[in-house]
């Protein structure tokens, strides 16, 4: 299990993202982490939960929003963080969110998130006072990717972003490496009105595939929820 998935308001509440901000600060010990998370209709009572533990517990706290989880995960390298907590759901269904977290720069998994597990159901509490900040880190990610690629790339592409968080940067990125871009639900909606957002189920990329034949787009991407 690569982090902590729950049925919002059923096996997810915001006690539980309290006790994750506070978890996760028991790994950390002190320092910055970094929070962001994904487009979901309980990302802000979430959020503000898991950011009150992480700040209860001593932890300086940097938001950067709504974001794809590669941009949190490259927020931790960049901005040199002890840590991060991306809240999304994933592919999973509207309803669902979660947790990905990250301890210096590799996200925890297996034994580890068994040990948070039980730090949450042993009610371990801390004592402190972080600070919270704000930051973009689009800007220097975009900047990464297009000094990474060489471009102009010159191909005609139909991107999908499932109303999920691919629709905040990947369409203009990939302009800005040269490409023609037609896109498919682009506006951020946490309800995911359009399809389901798992490229992975073949159903869910029948709007993508009618779109590449009707516009000669030669490559095709659906990005799920947390792109």
């Amino acid at each position: 299990m690569s982090g902590i998935r729950g049925v919002v308001g059923d096996t997810l509440t915001p006690e539980i993202a309290l006790k994750t901000g506070i978890a996760l600060a028991h790994f950390v010990k002190q320092g910055t982490v970094i929070v962001g998370g994904d487009t979901r209709t309980s990302h802000d009572t979430l959020k503000q939960a898991a950011v009150s533990g992480l700040l209860s517990a001593g932890i300086n706290v940097i938001d950067i929003g709504l974001v794809p989880t590669p941009l949190l995960y490259f927020s931790v390298f960049e901005l040199k963080t002890d840590g991060g907590i991306m809240i999304t759901g994933s592919h999973n269904p509207a309803e669902h969110n979660g947790f990905k977290i990250c301890v210096g720069k590799t996200t925890i998994h297996g034994a580890e998130i068994q040990e948070v597990k039980a730090l949450l159901l042993g009610n371990h509490f801390s004592c402190g006072q972080g600070s919270l900040s704000e930051m973009d880190i689009k800007p220097a990610y975009s900047q990464m990717i297009l000094k990474s690629i060489k471009h102009p790339l010159n191909l005609k592409i139909c991107v999908d972003s499932g109303n999920g968080m691919g629709g905040m940067i990947a369409p203009e990125l990939f302009r800005r490496l040269g490409c023609e871009v037609i896109e498919l639900y682009s506006e951020l909606d946490g309800r995911f009105p359009n399809h389901h957002p798992d490229p992975t189920v073949i159903e869910n990329l029948s709007d993508l595939k009618r779109k590449m034949k009707e516009t000669g787009a030669v490559v095709g991407i659906g990005f799920d929820g947390d792109a």
